[in-house]
């Protein structure tokens, strides 16, 4: 009776890894998904603002945006390195929504015409 519980529990053992590989394959499909629309709206509003600022102006954007992402990037791999409750994809993807709503009110307090 052992042994046949032994071959049974062999494929069901592998069908369950199997099932858990595809659930982590959607779910990478899924924040890939979610990561592309972030930064999608992330650089239009960054380059709606971009038209509104003279060209000193697009010059210290595109400095702070540039440290943004460098800073972005190494609290993505800070959040990968250490073992938080909390996903690393979230923390970016909360992040990147951070971001663009700063860029938005930038947009709301800049008066000038486009």
């Amino acid at each position: 009776m052992v042994s046949k519980l032994k071959i049974l529990a062999v494929p069901i053992l592998i069908v369950s890894l199997c099932m858990i590989s595809v659930s982590y394959a959607l779910d990478d499909a899924m924040w890939e998904a979610e990561y592309q629309t972030a930064d999608d709206e992330l650089n239009k509003q960054y380059k709606i603002l971009m038209k509104k600022l003279r060209p000193k102006e697009k010059e210290q954007l595109r400095k702070t945006q540039r440290a943004w992402l460098k800073f972005r990037d190494a609290y993505y791999d800070f959040y990968k390195a250490v073992d938080f409750d909390y996903m690393p994809q979230t923390m970016l993807l909360e992040s990147i929504d951070k971001r663009t709503n700063e860029i938005k009110d930038d947009i709301k307090r800049l008066t000038r015409p486009l």
